[in-house]
């Protein structure tokens, strides 16, 4: 008898390694992480940031941008002056890979330590400024629509998956009141135009308001 339970014991751990080790890693959606407060290493309060909105790179490659709380970086950018002369709140650009995310908590922990003053300082560029390569702000896929190669509607983008490596994977949309998804490889984003086109083998097209990448 003792022989048996121990056979099934074994059994079960070694069936529960292989669920372990098969379960793939969990995207984090986009519309979860915005807002969500940022630490610094060690968990010492206060929060010293919230993610603002990420800068998504041709490749799908993501930083964040980083809405810096209170006095964290010093008070000689509390305020950062913007292209069109007037003002907006200071934020930093942090590489993905210098952050921590907590799915559990949904929060973010700054692995480099407590200062957010060694990272670039983001200034939101004008609103009549043209969308550039490396400059499509994230928040601004949830605005979206997806069209065919051709043109034709597909649905309005609902959501972004990033992947833990800090790459965008995939896009969800709705189509015929129905989730549906597509992977970023897939995808080209355009600023709005009356005419639309894509090289061969895009498997859709995001519009984005030519003032909002």
């Amino acid at each position: 008898m003792r022989r048996f339970v121990a056979v099934l014991a074994v059994a079960f751990c070694l069936s529960a390694a292989t669920s372990a080790e098969a379960q793939p890693e969990q995207p984090i959606a986009l519309s979860q992480i915005l807002g969500a407060p940022l630490w610094a290493a060690g968990g010492r309060q206060p929060a010293i940031g919230s993610v603002e909105d990420l800068i998504v790179a041709d490749d799908g490659r993501v930083q964040v941008i980083v809405q810096v709380i209170g006095q964290a970086i010093g008070q000689a950018i509390v305020q950062a002056i913007v292209p069109d002369g007037g003002s907006g709140a200071a934020g930093r650009i942090v590489p993905w890979n210098d952050l921590a995310y907590d799915a559990v908590r949904n929060e973010f922990t700054l692995r480099a330590g407590g200062s957010l003053a060694g990272f670039q300082v983001w200034v939101e560029p004008g609103t009549e400024a043209p969308g550039t390569a490396g400059k499509l702000l994230a928040s601004k896929l949830l605005e979206g629509l997806v069209k065919s190669p051709q043109g034709e509607d597909r649905g309005e983008v609902k959501d972004v998956h990033i992947g833990r490596d800090g790459t965008i994977r995939q896009v969800f949309f709705i189509r015929d009141q129905r989730m549906a998804s597509i992977p970023w490889a897939g995808v080209v984003v355009l600023p709005e135009q009356s005419e639309i086109s894509a090289a061969p083998g895009t498997e859709a097209i995001i519009v984005v308001d030519r003032k909002k990448l």
